[in-house]
């Protein structure tokens, strides 16, 4: 009888070894495995359910970049407009055989415009200081063209230097209001 126990004990052993490593470990591991994805779809839920709560926070910032933008491309805008003027002056004293020196805005109007969110519905005005080189008739054509341009609203000054020797070339600076962003371009 006692070997019998022995036999039973060790088949009931053998038994017990295959059903651990045949069917409890296998599935103990899926389990966990189980567990774990359980764990990590509640992390991502969490995380959803946070994005969701941020969502409204996130189309406002957004929206508020958008209209940023939108100020940020009007001034852009303006300046283009200024650029504009500018080669329209150059091209302008090119066509009357002048030689452009110098197209010099006042620095503090410029940082004024650069401030200033420009209204559509509102002129903006900039002082300009263009000088040239040049003969006499063809700075008087020039200034006859200028003062027809649809940009040009008014003249603050003009000064014409030379020598005293009968020299073709003089030098013309004037100084005048421009309207930015008049729609015409070179």
């Amino acid at each position: 009888m006692s070997r019998r126990l022995v036999a039973y004990s060790l088949a009931g052993a053998a038994m017990t070894a295959l059903w651990l490593f045949l069917i409890y470990l296998p599935a103990e591991r899926e389990r966990a495995s189980l567990r774990s994805a359980i764990a990590q779809a509640d992390w991502q839920l969490q995380d959803f359910q946070r994005v969701i709560r941020e969502l409204p926070a996130y189309a406002e910032t957004s929206r508020e970049l958008a209209r940023r933008k939108e100020r940020l491309n009007s001034s852009l805008y303006a300046k283009e407009d200024i650029l504009n003027l500018f080669r329209r002056i150059g091209a302008e004293a090119s066509s009357h055989n002048l030689r452009l020196l110098d197209i010099s805005p006042p620095v503090d109007e410029l940082l004024a415009l650069n401030r200033a969110s420009p209204d559509r519905d509102e002129p903006q005005f900039l002082n300009i200081t263009v000088g040239l080189r040049g003969r006499y008739l063809d700075f008087g054509r020039f200034v006859e063209d200028l003062e027809k341009a649809p940009f040009f609203r008014g003249e603050n000054s003009c000064w014409l230097r030379g020598d005293q020797t009968p020299r073709p070339e003089i030098d013309l600076t004037i100084s005048f209001k421009a309207l930015i962003g008049s729609g015409e371009e070179v």
